[in-house]
């Protein structure tokens, strides 16, 4: 019971950083809370919940809402973080493209980051966050 209450109050917390992202300095912790965390934290909440009770019919309820908060935060996360099925180059519409990235990981693998910003680069490529990176390192064409 202990383990579903703390399960629970970091699924709240996660939930909380989405909605609410960046807007006050607290949320936006919450917001970097990594979703595999909160799908193992689930998972392990739905095991928990599994647990012997004297109400059967509060233990399946119970478990429905552990399974339906598993199945939704893994759709989260194939589909909207992940893009799952979405298409990574869309047709060019004869517009101007804009692309902004933010180097985070310039410092871990500089050349598969130069590939990454090659393959996405559009009309207008705006790099932030470069970590000292020089540029002759990046390879847009």
């Amino acid at each position: 019971m202990l383990f579903m209450s703390l399960a629970s109050l970091l699924l709240i917390a996660w939930l909380t950083g989405r909605g609410l992202s960046d807007r006050f300095l607290w949320s936006q912790y919450l917001l970097w809370i990594p979703t595999p965390l909160i799908l193992v934290t689930t998972t392990l909440g739905l095991i928990a919940s599994r647990a012997p009770s004297r109400r059967s019919r509060l233990r399946r309820h119970r478990t429905f809402a552990w399974v339906l908060a598993l199945l939704a935060i893994g759709v989260y996360f194939s589909f909207v973080e992940n893009a799952l099925l979405r298409r990574i180059d869309p047709p060019d519409a004869g517009g101007i493209g804009i692309m902004h990235w933010t180097m985070a990981h310039a410092r871990i693998e500089r050349e598969r980051q130069s590939e990454l910003i090659a393959r996405f680069a559009r009309d207008i490529t705006i790099l932030s966050d470069a970590h000292n990176m020089p540029w002759d390192e990046i390879s847009l064409f």
